[in-house]
């Protein structure tokens, strides 16, 4: 598939929070190295896409939609829109349309055309929605810097080269840590989405975040904040990957104690000396929804996410 043109599948790196985050929640790396801890991050937020069939990053788009004979135009899962640079309807070799600005209206989650007689085509995929698509919080601020010195992805230490994970840029002003940024302004994957983690205030100026970007980019590169990934989503990562620490993912150890399983002792109801003998509460799904359930096998998580459908973001569409 074409640059851009796509649904956000497995290709997105999707980090919903970061290593530093997990660290902090009393999880060092002898118990589960960075290699490790950035994979088991990445799996936890695609699971938790596919729970709520919604992203919480900002992810830049050309995106093929169905006209379907209706007033508004939208994602397939109604994700958030961000930012919308076009409308156009498209189809190769046949017409390439871009709407002006005054034939339609962005609403949080659909375009809507400015009157209801005009009807979006019927041949699948012929309208593009062009802009960037997330649902994050605090979005309300669009802050958008640039970089002062290209970002060069390289195992050397170079001198004067900024790390992967940080860049120099001309400002800071309404950026900190915590925002979800994008890095680049071309479609997925030609840009990513980071969060940031700090901010260098004093010159030189710098943002620094994660993860850590896969490719090199030049001198005056656009970074754009656009809000942040809810905090509730972030709790929900953080019991997962608990869950599946304790479960012994990853580790390079024993959580509990160096005889036993990871987790071992979270699962521990009673146990006797004499001849010794024990009793443990019953597995949960830690590693993966099981049994055809749409279930994280956490309850509590499973709660957290009902609220992040498309349908608990109130969405109402009575005239398309």
């Amino acid at each position: 598939m074409p640059a851009g043109f796509g649904n956000t599948g497995l290709q997105t790196a999707f980090a919903y929070v970061t290593i530093e985050q997990v660290r902090a929640e009393g999880f060092p790396d002898t118990i589960i190295p960075d290699d490790r801890l950035r994979k088991l991050i990445r799996m936890v937020s695609h699971w938790i896409n596919r729970l709520t069939h919604q992203w919480f990053l900002p992810i830049r788009l050309r995106a093929k939609v169905d006209g379907a004979r209706g007033s508004v135009a939208h994602l397939p899962n109604m994700i958030p829109i961000l930012d919308l640079f076009s409308l156009r309807f498209f189809k190769d070799g046949l017409i390439d349309l871009e709407l002006p600005d005054v034939a339609y209206q962005v609403k949080p989650r659909y375009v809507m055309m400015m009157t209801h007689t005009m009807r979006l085509p019927t041949i699948p995929h012929f309208v593009i929605l062009d802009g960037v698509f997330g649902w994050l919080v605090d979005d309300f601020t669009k802050t958008q810097v640039r970089t002062v010195a290209p970002l060069i992805v390289s195992m050397a230490d170079v001198t004067g080269i900024p790390d992967p994970k940080e860049v120099l840029v001309n400002s800071v002003d309404g950026i900190y840590a915590g925002d979800a940024i994008l890095i680049g302004s071309e479609p997925e994957p030609l840009s990513y989405p980071a969060i940031v983690t700090g901010v260098v205030t004093t010159a030189p100026l710098k943002i620094i975040f994660e993860p850590v970007v896969p490719f090199s980019m030049p001198t005056g590169t656009k970074i754009t904040r656009y809000g942040r990934v809810p905090d509730r989503i972030q709790q929900a990562m953080m019991m997962l990957i608990r869950d599946m620490i304790q479960g012994g993912y990853g580790q390079t150890g024993s959580y509990d104690t160096s005889e036993s399983p990871g987790g071992i002792g979270t699962r521990l109801n009673s146990e006797s000396v004499e001849g010794y003998s024990y009793s443990l509460s019953p597995l949960k799904a830690i590693n993966s929804p099981g049994g055809g359930a749409i279930t994280t096998g956490n309850a509590t998580v499973d709660d957290i996410l009902t609220e992040f459908t498309a349908d608990a973001g109130g969405i109402f569409i009575g005239y398309a």
